[in-house]
């Protein structure tokens, strides 16, 4: 074997001779994730090179540093190495760690331990990171679509802001920019998924439309979708909404279209029995402006029927936990509910370890969200501010 002898350098980048040869390529995102360790921890792998500046290993590094536009880099300088050898020690210096695995069990405890910041610096995609400190799915104490019953005397007031672990209610309007900001606190949303009113008018009795604080009528939907769906398009990379068979008219034409199919008889529509649902999609679609590729834009999924439910159209959490993996490539995504209603969108969200940033207007329907975060969680919702807890309050509100 020949002797070999290592020494410590630091070298001009214009002065390395990349190798041709090299079958190891680096992709510009790579490259970024490279050129942000180095910037975080510094050059902390130098690159390996012989006697002539040929670079061996460290050809992402050198891009990174060129990226950073580093003039200098720290070598290892390796002497003795014939040509195959050489050639050998640039393929086993890649392929060597390729060959290791990784303990899964102490790579998450890991991560979790570490801030979202340091997290994104490892070089794992979000999509992976998303994957691997995914919560195991909550089972919850109660069932995940059990709601309760809308009191005829509410605990929350307008302007109050209720915070359910992770994710924040709002007791205001969407439409309503200062209410917005209430619940995004000045945050971009990473979609905007929601289920708003459909217009039905009085005419047609239904949960969907029982509301005190808001008369469903035709004309007050178009007033409303000119208002919330401008503003939730500003605060969100991307909104996805379900608009009712008969009301699509109403909005802009969207950018794309999402399906979801049921079993006929769901719905009763004017021209006949409707099994299927569109979402309307504005901005670009997450997995595609990620270089994700294409994914599906239609999911099959029944609920019951409208005789067991009072609603047009039910929205199960299942079809809601299904968009946001559909729809979400990162473990701090922050999902914006204009309409957070019973609170479903919050509930979806809780299993898959996301946060809400929800606005209701009718308190009656704040208070179905709280309790039934609460009964599915065992936890218990603060009113920000005074730090006083939801079941307090309300025995407060009760004796004035």
């Amino acid at each position: 074997m020949t002797e070999k002898f290592y020494e410590h350098a630091l070298i001009a980048l214009d002065d390395l001779i990349p190798y041709a040869m090299n079958s190891r390529t680096h992709s510009e995102e790579q490259v970024a994730q490279i050129a942000a360790s180095i910037r975080e921890f510094g050059f902390t792998n130098p690159v390996l090179i012989d006697e002539a500046n040929n670079l061996i290993a460290g050809h992402g590094r050198v891009l990174a540093a060129r990226k950073l536009k580093m003039e200098l880099v720290p070598a290892i300088v390796v002497t003795g190495l014939d040509e195959n050898r050489r050639r050998a020690l640039v393929i086993a210096d890649n392929q060597l760690a390729l060959n290791a695995e990784w303990d899964e069990e102490k790579l998450i405890a890991e991560l979790q331990s570490m801030s979202v910041d340091m997290q994104k610096l490892t070089g794992i995609s979000d999509e992976d990171l998303l994957t691997m400190l995914k919560p195991a799915q909550i089972e919850g104490l109660t069932d995940e679509d059990a709601v309760p019953e809308a009191p005829a005397d509410p605990v929350s007031r307008l302007g109050d802001v209720w915070l359910l672990g992770r994710h924040r209610l709002v007791c205001g309007d969407c439409t309503d920019a200062d209410a917005v900001e209430l619940a995004l606190q000045g945050r971009t949303a990473d979609i905007c998924l929601t289920d708003p009113p459909y217009g039905l008018d009085e005419k047609k009795k239904s949960g969907k439309n029982d509301y005190g604080v808001y008369k469903d009528t035709l004309e007050n939907l178009i007033s409303l979708a000119s208002g919330w769906l401008p503003i939730a398009r500003e605060k969100s990379a991307a909104v996805v909404f379900s608009p009712g068979v008969t009301r699509q008219w109403i909005y802009p034409e969207p950018n794309w279209v999402i399906c979801w199919f049921y079993g006929g008889g769901q719905l009763r529509s004017p021209w006949g029995f409707n099994c299927w649902q569109p979402f309307l999609c504005y901005g670009k679609d997450p997995s595609l402006k990620l270089g994700k590729g294409a994914r599906p834009d239609a999911v099959n999924l029944n609920v019951p029927a409208n005789v067991d439910i009072d609603h047009p159209c039910p929205k199960p959490v299942k079809l809601w936990q299904w968009f946001l993996e559909r729809l979400t490539f990162s473990p701090d995504a922050v999902i914006y509910e204009p309409f957070s209603g019973s609170g479903t969108t919050i509930i979806a969200a809780e299993q898959n370890g996301l946060a809400v940033a929800a606005i209701e207007l009718d308190p009656a329907y704040v208070d179905v969200a709280v309790k039934r975060w609460q009964d599915f969680t065992g936890e218990t919702a603060i009113l920000e501010g005074d730090g006083r807890i939801y079941d307090q309050l309300k025995q407060e509100r009760e004796a004035a």
